[in-house]
Formats: structure tokens, C-alpha cells, sequence
């Protein structure tokens, strides 16, 4: 993934988020006007839901992002203890 592809996917879940974020308010100023307090609270709480969804969208894709700058993890000094070793050949006597 380029930087650029990343600028525009973060673009995107913004626009995404703003228009999300205009519709539910203007549809909860609405319901709270017409006294459906339980419309507005359903807006309010689907709100937060797409917000979280989003944010754990655009901290995806920069762990993405990131990953390929940060070599893969080696084994540990445990994990490589537990490996098995190749035996030495055996030494022949004259």
C-alpha cells in the first residue's frame, strides 16, 4: 500500500463520517422536534456505533500501512530452545 492509496482511503472514511455524522443529527433534531424521543436515541446510539466501526477502520488500515516498514518478528530465545536440533554424526573409532 503507498502513502497515496492511504491518503485516500483516510479521505474517504472521513467524507464517509462527516456525511454519516450530518445525516444522523439532522434525522435526531428531527425526531426530537416531533417528540419521538425514541427515534432520536436510536440515531444517537447508531451514531456512536458507526464511529467506532470507523475508527477501528482507519487504525486498520495505518497498522496496515505501517507494517511494511517494521521487519517481521524472529523467533524467541524459548521458541528456538524448543526447535529441534540436527544430531552430529557419529564419530567412527579406527
Amino acid at each position: 500500500m503507498k502513502l497515496s492509496e492511504l491518503i485516500e482511503v483516510i479521505i474517504d472514511l472521513f467524507i464517509s463520517l462527516i456525511l454519516i455524522i450530518y445525516t444522523t443529527v439532522y434525522k435526531t433534531i428531527k425526531a426530537h422536534i416531533e417528540l419521538r424521543l425514541r427515534a432520536a436515541k436510536f440515531a444517537i446510539i447508531f451514531l456512536i456505533v458507526v464511529i467506532i466501526f470507523l475508527h477501528i477502520s482507519l487504525n486498520t488500515i495505518i497498522l496496515i500501512y505501517l507494517s511494511q516498514y517494521f521487519p517481521a518478528p524472529s523467533a524467541t530465545h524459548s521458541e528456538r530452545k524448543n526447535t529441534p536440533q540436527p544430531s552430529p554424526a557419529p564419530q567412527q573409532t579406527p
